[in-house]
């Protein structure tokens, strides 16, 4: 199995088929958070033995491989609630070791990645409040211990350091830095992604408004959305959708020219569609320029003379 299709593996786990497109590409995304996070905690854990703090080290550790096991066999993951467990078990964890070991170990800066990790999972209006939750709570962990000086659980003891005081803060401060960068990646890509299913659906919407009065004289209004939604998205599943809404049109076009590859029929399913050159461009990753150029091969391959209307060619098919 190569790196790619493992990683395919991994991002596809316990995911089920009648899932929305956004819910989808938030669960892959969920899929691949869960599963590097007990690799993270692992590295971690890892450095810390090396240095001889063995209490991070059993913590990071046991945590990595309880995580693990549940991202294997299990879906719980996909559970709110359980994932705000598994934060509020982590900020339990930090506040008795930070209370017990003084602030000079810095293991109260790992309350940033909690709060992150809060912002990564918790970012809709249905698990918003979680999120609130969890900022609260970390707000009032770190304002009791400041007010105790960091030494409100003083049977624990720290372990023999072969460290310094100010290295032990930069060892912390570079773990605490990698769980920094591992949440704020996934942050941006979830806003990327959210960005990107806004601006497809501000292109579908446009689209299926110039459909209207083809809507009107098929009476499919909501088959066609949805034929538009799927060609906006790139999904696999447009052409056998457009096939049934329009099932005339791929026989009309191979009357014309049997050697119709299934790269231009698609191409043509976007122009029967209404969409621009731009809109093309945008729901195939391409570059303006090399719609252009699909377009001139296209009119030769049927050919059709520069004079003629490609859109009005296609739309009497």
């Amino acid at each position: 199995m190569s790196i790619k299709q493992f990683w395919n593996y991994i991002s596809n786990k316990h995911l089920v088929g009648d899932m929305e497109m956004s819910d989808l590409l938030r669960a892959k995304k969920l899929n691949q958070y869960a599963f590097l996070t007990p690799i993270l905690f692992f590295f971690n854990g890892i450095r810390d033995l090396f240095y001889g703090i063995l209490t991070n080290f059993y913590v990071f550790t046991i945590s990595g491989t309880i995580l693990l096991m549940l991202f294997f066999f299990t879906r719980l993951r996909f559970k709110d609630y359980f994932l705000f467990a598994i934060l509020i078990i982590f900020c339990g964890i930090i506040f008795l070791l930070s209370s017990s070991l003084g602030f000079d170990n810095g293991i109260s800066l790992y309350y940033l990645s909690i709060l992150l990790a809060a912002t990564f999972l918790f970012n809709n209006r249905k698990n918003h409040k979680y999120s609130i939750f969890i900022y609260i709570l970390v707000l009032i962990l770190f304002y009791i211990e400041n007010v105790n000086d960091f030494q409100i659980f003083n049977f624990l003891q720290q372990d023999t350091l072969v460290t310094s005081s100010k290295e032990l803060r930069i060892h912390t401060f570079i773990q605490v830095s990698l769980f920094i960068v591992f949440n704020g990646y996934f942050i941006s890509i979830e806003n990327n992604t959210i960005a990107e299913l806004c601006e497809q659906k501000l292109w579908s919407d446009k689209i299926i408004a110039n459909l209207n009065e083809l809507v009107n004289e098929s009476d499919q209004g909501a088959v066609i959305e949805d034929v538009v939604r799927l060609a906006v998205s790139n999904d696999i599943a447009f052409l056998p959708h457009f096939k049934q809404v329009f099932p005339s049109f791929y026989d009309n076009l191979i009357s014309v020219n049997p050697d119709l590859t299934v790269d231009e029929f698609k191409f043509c399913a976007f122009l029967k569609l209404g969409f621009t050159t731009k809109d093309i461009a945008n729901c195939n990753n391409l570059a303006v320029r090399s719609v252009q150029t699909r377009k001139n091969r296209l009119r030769k391959s049927f050919n059709l003379s520069s004079q003629e209307d490609l859109y009005n060619w296609i739309d009497k098919f």
